[in-house]
């Protein structure tokens, strides 16, 4: 059985199209996405924390769904 498996990596920018390619090579990549750095906007900005935090509620919210209805 194949599993979809999801990891997040911090690497230096200039390692990315490297490690990238040879991911590619290594495995059937479904996704891969550069994450933005936004931490200065979390930490300074009300309405972009409050999505943020959205967000996640939301995934909290589908994953215990999910949990709910594989029992």
């Amino acid at each position: 059985m194949i599993k979809t498996v999801n990891v997040t990596l911090k690497l230096q920018e200039e390692e990315i199209p490297a490690f990238e390619s040879w991911l590619r090579m290594q495995a059937d990549v479904v996704d891969l996405k550069i994450l933005p750095e936004d931490r200065d906007l979390y930490e300074n900005d009300k309405h972009y924390k409050k999505l943020c935090n959205m967000v996640k509620k939301a995934k909290e919210t589908k994953e215990t769904y999910y949990n709910n209805k594989r029992m």
